[in-house]
């Protein structure tokens, strides 16, 4: 990732020096491609703090909206048990609440 990090670097590097001097139509097109390339900045970030690539990802599942008005989604451990008495909520502190939409990325 190291030499697409550069590549992109490199070419916004590019952009900021046309964007500095350059009053013709192209600022709309060099700023729209700014843009996209730090979002491709911001894809390898997490790519590389989470381990993500086609080797290490097994699927991505988005959440359905289940039509049931306004509820969330809540990871469960169910604690090798049947009983729901025995499960425990991950983020009992209510501050992480899944959404119809959010991603769960299952690793290999």
């Amino acid at each position: 990732m190291k030499f697409i990090r550069n590549l992109i670097e490199q070419e916004l590097q590019k952009i900021e020096q046309q964007l500095s001097s350059d009053s013709s139509d192209d600022i709309t097109q060099n700023v729209s491609n700014k843009k996209e390339l730090k979002k491709c900045l911001f894809l390898i970030d997490l790519a590389e703090d989470y381990d993500l690539d086609n080797r290490t990802i097994k699927e991505i599942i988005s959440l359905p909206d289940m039509k049931t008005g306004y509820s969330e989604y809540r990871i469960i451990n169910d604690c090798e048990s049947d009983a729901m008495e025995d499960w425990v909520e991950i983020f009992d502190d209510h501050t992480k609440r899944l959404l119809p939409g959010d991603l769960i990325i299952l690793k290999k």
